[in-house]
């Protein structure tokens, strides 16, 4: 695992189910939530934004809503679904890393974004969204947060990182062959 990866989780939850029907994926299988791979106190760590963390922030030392980093070990074993490790097929140069990791820890703490992650829903809608409005990173959803976080360290130019569902932001960096096929963890 390096600094860039992704780690997509999949739901087996309600909430799972209708994340992956809104976004064109499916359940049980598809993605639910996204998260990025990168440096925190020296080590790797799993930077994510979400409402739903069994395991404490390491940053807050406390279990947090919104933007936090966590072990990653810890927090795929104590995940109720399947999770997949999407590595990036090219490894980022050493200022990449450390770009990411202080751009991420920027972000730490900051809200969770209900109305942004339901309008990149479905193909259309976050096409139209996006053409109605900027990016707005005050309060971040997951999938923005790892386009955002690629955006910013050159990995690739995200024209509008608030577009992408965690099921749209995998297939096209698949496609794009800025990750590869993904490994399942769990």
């Amino acid at each position: 695992m390096q600094a860039g990866d992704l780690i997509g989780f999949s739901a087996t939850s309600l909430s799972g189910i209708g994340i992956n029907l809104a976004t064109w994926g499916i359940p049980f299988v598809g993605l639910s939530h996204i998260a990025i791979v990168s440096k925190f106190c020296g080590r790797l760590a799993l930077f994510e934004s979400t409402t739903l963390n069994s395991v404490n922030c390491l940053s807050a030392n406390a279990k947090v809503s919104g933007v936090q980093v966590t072990d990653i070990a810890e927090r795929v074993s104590n995940y109720h679904g399947k999770v997949w490790h999407y590595p990036l097929t090219a490894k980022m140069f050493s200022h990449q890393v450390e770009k990411l990791e202080g751009y991420l820890a920027n972000f730490l703490g900051t809200n969770y974004d209900y109305i942004g992650a339901f309008r990149s829903g479905g193909k259309s809608w976050s096409w139209v969204e996006a053409k109605l409005r900027r990016p707005d990173l005050t309060s971040i959803f997951c999938s923005e947060l790892c386009a955002a976080a690629h955006d910013f360290v050159d990995i690739h130019d995200y024209k509008h990182v608030s577009r992408w569902s965690p099921n749209a932001l995998a297939r096209f960096e698949r496609r794009r062959k800025i990750v590869t096929k993904p490994i399942r963890l769990k």
